[in-house]
């Protein structure tokens, strides 16, 4: 390029030269010669300077576009670095909330086998591009049938059962519906063959949690996400932080913070910090607790299959009969005597409001039954507010200093408290409701006697 510009500026001196000595010589000979040799002289140096100028300007052209070129690849070289640098850190991975995780992604299952019907051990739910849906996965040693049965046995021993979310004891009305079949699954010591898996149906809403794609490693922070019972050190955020202390074949030995014990934890997410599952928690010793890793127990899923054995759907049980109060009146179920005392409908509590809704604040008095000879145990969910094709439990506690624990037991004495519910404002006739129900060990056996609604215009009343 700078050699074709030395040449257009050399071809221009010398035109000009060119020009001048025919000028002089035609000087003698003749004006219209002159000015036909001035013209032809001028239109030469014209379109000599007109090309020039546009191979000046294409050269400045071609300059500037090398010159983008240029910067446009040393951009995407720098994008490289940058994104390069990102995936060795983990920078470009979303921050997870764990205890939102916690909240959201982990279950238990009331089982059902050929034995027994019982609640065990700490599951979650994953994506399988092998077996083409959702998976329930957890710890094989609580379900197995007798000591050394491997996990072929496990479709037919295994009858049903259902899903309920850990953290909120609310049941999904999702079940398993089939076992995958892990010929090697074993029980402990075996830790690194123990696990199994469900395909299940009714459970479009319930969330998956991914599995780590880099295994962890000494040192590594992670998090148990278990619903525990029977320790001191429970946490009612279902989350317990610890860390590697070592990985080795197949098996994550870790320690917890405050060291709970772990009753219940059997088969529940061990996630790191971006919330990626990186084993699932089998037992625990004096010095460890133990896992088995996610590339390991994923190894054997993948190599499993499918069973015949389909297991039967939930089916929700309709109440025998539908009772419908006045909200002066009180209401006496099988288990327990409720009386409203009093509605408060506000826009706003505690400082709180939400665009659109109202806050409807029930004084209420409950006595155990008659019949209860034992304190009944109760919970937030136990009741709940309807209106138009939509009903909501009341919010948990915290929110006004009378309101009823989440969990709490009742006797024949007079147990007094306040249920807090958000409803739409447009709403303004409202039922409050409850039902009798209890399980039996066989789940076609399910109890639902009665429906109770107390009809409740959504204003303020005093008893």
């Amino acid at each position: 390029m700078k050699f074709k510009k030395v040449l257009l500026m050399s071809l221009l001196v010398a035109t000009a030269m060119f020009t001048g000595c025919g000028s002089t010589e035609t000087e003698g000979t003749g004006s219209s010669q002159t000015e036909s040799s001035q013209e032809t002289s001028e239109d030469k140096r014209s379109q000599i300077e007109k090309d020039t100028q546009e191979e000046t300007t294409d050269a400045k052209e071609e300059t500037e576009a090398d010159k983008e070129a240029t910067d446009a690849k040393e951009e995407t070289e720098a994008d490289k670095e940058a994104t390069d640098a990102k995936e060795e850190t983990g920078a470009d991975k979303e921050v997870v909330n764990i205890e939102a995780l916690a909240e959201e992604c982990i279950y238990n299952v009331y089982w059902y086998t050929q034995d027994d019907a019982y609640s065990a051990g700490t599951s979650f739910l994953m994506d399988s591009d092998v077996h083409g849906e959702p998976l329930l996965v957890s710890a094989f040693h609580y379900l197995e049938p007798e000591e050394g049965i491997t996990g072929s046995a496990l479709p037919e021993y295994v009858t049903g059962g259902e899903i309920y979310n850990a953290y909120t004891d609310d049941f999904t009305y999702a079940t398993l519906k089939n076992c995958v079949i892990i010929e090697d699954a074993a029980s402990i010591p075996s830790i690194n063959k123990d696990v199994t898996a469900f395909t299940i149906q009714d459970g479009e809403d319930l969330k998956t949690l991914s599995l780590a794609q880099t295994p962890a490693k000494e040192g590594d922070k992670v998090y148990l996400l278990a619903d525990l019972w029977d320790t001191e050190e429970i946490h009612e955020n279902c989350v317990y932080e610890g860390e590697v202390a070592v990985v080795e074949d197949g098996v994550i030995y870790y320690t917890i913070e405050g060291q709970p014990g772990t009753s219940g934890a059997s088969g529940a997410p061990i996630v790191n910090e971006l919330g990626e599952v990186v084993a699932i928690h089998i037992g625990s010793n004096p010095m460890y607790y133990a896992g088995h890793t996610a590339d390991s127990f994923l190894e054997q899923i993948n190599n499993g299959k499918i069973s015949e054995v389909t297991y039967e759907a939930y089916e929700e049980i309709e109440p025998t009969e539908y009772l419908y109060f006045e909200r002066d009146e009180k209401v006496s179920s099988m288990f327990y005597d409720v009386q409203i005392d009093a509605v408060t409908v506000s826009e706003s509590l505690d400082g709180q409001s939400l665009e659109g809704y109202q806050f409807v604040v029930l004084d209420i008095s409950l006595w155990a039954g008659k019949r209860e000879t034992e304190p009944v145990p109760m919970y937030y969910s136990d009741f709940a507010l309807e209106w138009t094709d939509e009903y909501c439990e009341p919010l948990e506690q915290g929110w006004t200093e009378t309101q009823l624990p989440d969990e709490y037991y009742i006797t024949q004495e007079k147990t007094s408290g306040q249920l807090v519910f958000l409803t739409p404002v447009e709403e303004k006739e409202l039922i409050f409701s409850f039902i009798d129900m209890y399980y039996t060990d066989d789940p076609n056996e399910t109890s639902v006697d009665k429906y109770y609604g107390i009809e409740l215009p959504a204003e303020n009343w005093t008893r």
